[in-house]
């Protein structure tokens, strides 16, 4: 898979891979609305969701299922509760990979009770990845990608986590594919659209986000052919970004849990829960 590059600011070409630390102190806090790394309150995500410290020590929180029943329950082109009861976590997902740290199903944190999935990342260098990974075919050159996720690290941490990772082909013109990304960093959360150009380098946009830390948040991620456009909502705030023209997307593969690291300090926890994709 190629390696993507990362971006740190809005509408940049990057064509040259490279490990990123970054240092909190250097983000201009007038550049985005962003929750530093220590923050860990819940402003920004939707209050009917729990917040991790309501959470007593090995038990599930009180109110996490309250009306949140499985969306697995309708039909989808794909989904995943994680609550099947089945031990085996990669049972409807085509691949596994543990690269910066053990995946499991988590009991202690979820949104469809009674489990979800756990990512754990701990310190590394490079580029790393942890997570379940599907493809799937798109009809109609549109897609829909739903999933509730929380992350949850200590102050100080430098580097990247983007729980999901979102891969659409055919790409547009002398791109290889397009991409959307959820990226997690100490000084800010971003919606990146990245598209790896075939003689080198990369197209990419990428705008901030909230996403606090230590709290749930609903994501609904988009993209269409005709007309081009991808989006982010995030608790029903939407991004929304116009996407390169190209020929309608026949495909999807999708990344979760740590699907992307990058150069990671401190341990990192990403809870992921309910994974439903339609194709409409």
């Amino acid at each position: 898979m190629p390696l993507r590059r990362l971006v740190v600011a809005t509408s940049i070409a990057l064509t040259g891979a490279c490990s990123l630390l970054i240092d909190t102190d250097d983000l201009d806090a007038g550049a985005t609305t962003i929750a530093p790394i220590d923050d860990a309150g819940d402003t920004g995500a939707d209050a009917s969701r729990t917040d991790a410290a309501s959470i007593p020590d090995g038990g599930s929180p009180a109110d996490a299922d309250a009306g949140q029943s499985s969306p697995c329950t309708q039909p989808h082109a794909f989904c995943d509760d994680f609550d099947d009861g089945n031990d085996d976590l990669a049972t409807r997902w085509d691949s596994l990979t543990t690269e910066s740290g053990p995946l499991s199903f988590a009991t202690d944190l979820w949104i469809s009770a009674p489990r979800s999935l756990r990512a754990s990342v701990g310190p590394h260098d490079g580029i790393r990845r942890t997570g379940l990974r599907k493809a799937l075919p798109i009809p109609n050159g549109k897609v829909r990608v739903e999933v509730d996720v929380h992350a949850a690290a200590t102050a100080g941490t430098y580097g990247e986590v983007d729980p999901v990772e979102i891969i659409l082909r055919p790409g547009p013109p002398g791109r290889e594919y397009h991409s959307l990304y959820l990226i997690i960093q100490p000084n800010q959360r971003l919606l990146e659209y990245y598209l790896p150009k075939l003689e080198g380098g990369a197209d990419n946009i990428s705008q901030p986000v909230t996403f606090t830390n230590d709290a749930w948040h609903h994501l609904v991620f988009t993209f269409e052919s005709s007309p081009a456009r991808a989006a982010l909502a995030i608790d029903g705030v939407t991004i929304a970004l116009t996407a390169f023209a190209g020929p309608a997307v026949t495909s999807l593969e999708l990344g979760v849990g740590a699907a992307y690291t990058e150069g990671v300090t401190n341990d990192w926890k990403l809870t992921l829960d309910n994974v439903v994709v339609d194709t409409p």
